[in-house]
């Protein structure tokens, strides 16, 4: 090989590892913008919850105890639990990349969940909204798409509608609320009033902008 084509080839590797750190800078660029607004939508359910779920009604439920760690064997000390993964709390927070959802226990067979699903595309969550919605009406959310459902739950055929649904499309989210009742007392959360809560904390965060 020719002294000359060792900076040629050298060049090629360069120019070679600058492309590959560019898309990986890309790639993580990317999923850091993916994660940012299902953090945000985190942030809203626990505003949500806090301001409808109602404290615990009936007996308290059997509490799973919590294995002991020796203290010789751990690193660095436990983190503190957050305020939805505490005892004291009916309810909690969870998340993907993509979707964030939060469950209320009210009572036994009686909840509440909220689930806010996040789109690359709005026409994304359009589409989706439509599967969702079916061929039942829609009414005016604060300026977005609503429709309001009543549905069977597959545990108990026939006869009353269990789940009561508020689902809304806005911008590239898609949100559903869905209240469950298994007796006739409704003890729920109402999802219109989950809704505004949802709303309104994610107008703080600029969710549907």
């Amino acid at each position: 090989m020719k002294p000359t084509a060792f900076p040629a080839l050298l060049a090629v590797f360069f120019l070679a590892g600058c492309q590959a750190a560019g898309e990986n800078a890309a790639a993580t660029a990317e999923s850091t913008l993916a994660a940012m607004p299902v953090k945000n939508a985190e942030t809203v359910l626990r505003q949500a919850m806090e301001a409808v779920c109602p404290p615990w009604q009936g007996p308290t439920p059997t509490k799973i105890p919590t294995p002991t760690i020796n203290p010789a064997k751990t690193a660095s000390p436990q983190p503190t639990a957050s305020p939805e993964q505490s005892d004291e709390r009916n309810w909690s927070v969870q998340s993907t990349l993509t979707e964030s959802s939060a469950d209320c226990q009210a009572a036994a067979g009686h909840s509440l969940e909220i689930k806010l699903r996040w789109f690359e595309k709005e026409e994304e969550a359009v589409d989706s909204f439509d599967v969702r919605r079916g061929q039942n009406q829609t009414s005016d959310f604060h300026g977005f798409l609503l429709v309001i459902l009543e549905e069977d739950d597959y545990s108990f055929p026939g006869g009353r509608k269990e789940h009561r649904v508020w689902a809304w499309q806005a911008g590239r989210w898609l949100v559903e609320v869905n209240a469950f009742d298994e007796t006739t007392t409704r003890i729920a959360p109402d999802p219109g009033e989950a809704s505004e809560e949802v709303y309104t904390a994610g107008l703080r965060y600029a969710l549907w902008a």
